[in-house]
């Protein structure tokens, strides 16, 4: 068996550091269709991929148990793809899907020459929870970083915008992709462009917003069973999703709340 670089099983999350982006991913792992990035459960999954109650102790050992592990997160805790390389011939031949983490267009774009068939899906508008999470989670060189964000910020935005770009808000709300902006003039998006490559992306993407839903269940819920839909789960399950959104915005929600 070999890996299967054309499947379409291949779901690319792009997303800001400490946006999100794993916590999406594991939670659409709780549905038969996926599994999450960790090659033990990934093995059992693919023989047993309607345990549900497996899924979701598998996910939760991802969450520390308290504020002040979360700084060990990402070493201690964090699934990613580099523990599934070792299972890329099994799940690239599987019917389940299996997520790739990216941090840029630019590095969704080097996935796709890999993976020409994979989904991506692209987290906008996510200044608010990410400034906690990396406030929380990050290294002290990280919380200092002024350009941490890089050119995906509104400031950095503010500095290049000429007169005649859209603003900031509709710029997320295109998915940072200048093809999904309208009315806008063709000499406006080449000057974007030169700042801006998410054109070089050339799959469809999937959007989705953030700091819109992620502090309240009940948008949360709503955000992510249209995300299922929109990806053919048809398992949805409120609760499990309930159960995991609660334990993981613990975490952070106090911050929200001062």
């Amino acid at each position: 068996m070999k890996i299967n670089y054309n499947s379409d099983k291949v779901i690319i999350i792009q997303f800001t550091r400490f946006a999100g982006g794993k916590f999406i991913s594991n939670c659409l792992a709780l549905s038969k269709y996926a599994v999450p990035q960790y090659d033990k459960a990934s093995i059992y999954l693919l023989t047993n991929p309607d345990d549900y109650d497996y899924r979701l102790s598998q996910i939760q050992k991802t969450l520390p148990q308290t504020v002040e592990e979360m700084k060990q997160w990402i070493e201690t805790y964090e699934f990613g793809e580099h523990q599934q390389n070792s299972i890329l011939e099994q799940l690239s031949n599987s019917n389940l899907n299996f997520f790739i983490t990216a941090h840029s267009p630019e590095e969704t774009a080097g996935y796709l020459k890999s993976w020409p068939n994979a989904k991506v899906i692209v987290l906008t508008n996510v200044r608010k929870f990410s400034d906690i999470a990396r406030e929380r989670k990050g290294t002290s060189a990280q919380i200092d970083d002024k350009d941490f964000y890089g050119v995906y910020c509104v400031e950095k935005y503010n500095l290049y915008k000429i007169n005649d770009w859209p603003t900031w808000d509709q710029f997320n709300d295109a998915k940072f992709d200048i093809r999904n902006l309208v009315n806008v003039s063709k000499n406006t998006l080449k000057k974007m462009a030169r700042v801006y490559k998410s054109y070089q992306i050339n799959v469809p993407t999937i959007g989705l917003d953030i700091d819109n839903c992620i502090f309240d269940k009940v948008k949360f819920l709503s955000s992510m069973e249209k995300l299922y839909a929109t990806l053919g789960y048809d398992d949805f399950n409120s609760e499990l999703i309930m159960k995991f959104w609660g334990q993981y915005m613990n975490l952070h929600v106090k911050i929200v709340q001062q």
